[in-house]
Formats: structure tokens, sequence, C-alpha cells
């Protein structure tokens, strides 16, 4: 994205070096934070999430440098919180006896859409999504020349 908003490589390659480094500052305060024995973990997990839901959303309205800098550092921020919780959240759920075999069988089956997801999807677009939208510029082309064909013949 950075390069379609006409920003230097270097500058680029440096958004993923602020994306990591507030990753730590994210996963080092939430995980002080849910440390605490007043704070609920699940709460911070729920911010965390939403949070990061929001700011991916919101990160096509980035303009310039400056906005994906911000994007970065809430994604990374919050994405460290989200990497800090989740375990957290578990040993809660199960327990300490079977928190292995928990954590093991949660990242088993968040394997599967991470692994598989991209090429799945960049088949989909190719096989399903391009001829449609191909055969989307057809209709809208043959609409309009028809409607233009319209007009000129029958002026108002």
């Amino acid at each position: 994205m950075a390069i379609t908003l006409g920003i230097p490589v270097s500058q680029g390659a440096l958004l993923l070096g602020y994306l990591s480094v507030s990753a730590i500052f994210g996963k080092l305060l939430c995980g002080r934070l849910a440390d605490l024995p007043r704070v609920r973990r699940l709460y911070i997990f729920i911010l965390s999430a939403v949070i990061l839901s929001l700011s991916s959303m919101c990160v096509t309205a980035a303009k310039s440098y400056h906005g994906l800098l911000a994007y970065t550092v809430v994604a990374g921020f919050f994405d460290g919180c989200f990497v800090v919780t989740v375990p957290l959240i578990t040993q809660d759920i199960v327990g300490k006896d079977l928190m292995a075999k928990a954590i093991g069988n949660l990242y088993g089956v968040v394997a599967f859409p991470l692994t598989l997801g991209p090429p799945v999807l960049g088949k989909a677009y190719f096989f399903i999504f391009f001829p449609l939208l191909q055969k989307y510029e057809q209709i809208t082309t043959w609409v309009l020349t028809r409607n233009k064909a319209n007009l000129t013949l029958n002026p108002i």
C-alpha cells in the first residue's frame, strides 16, 4: 500500500519495524495489565480485537505516510495485546492441567485457515471473481453504449 501512495521503499520498510516495536510495547503493557487481579483478561482481549479490526478497516483511509504510520503503531500495539491474551484466556478457561493440549488444539485449528486461506482465495479470485468482474465490465459497456445510442437516436 505504501508503494501505491508514492512512499519510497525505504520508508515503507521502516513501517514494518515500527509495527514490530509497537507490538513489543503492546505485549509488555497488556501482559502486565492482565496480571493485575482486578482486571478482566477477557475485556483486554475483546478490546484489542475490536480496535485491531477497526484499524484494519480504516487503513484504506490512509492517504499519506503519516496515516500509514498511525495505522502501524495502533495495529502493532493491539496485535501485541491480542497475542499475549490468547494463552492467558485459554488458561483461564481450561486450567493449568489441560493448558498444553488446549494451546496445541487452538493453534492447530488456527493453522489451517492461516495456511490455506491465501492460496485458496487467490485461486478463487482468479477463477471466480476475475471472470465475473470482466463480465460485469462487458455488461456495463454494453448498457452504456446501448443507452448512448438510444439517447442519440431519440433526443428529448
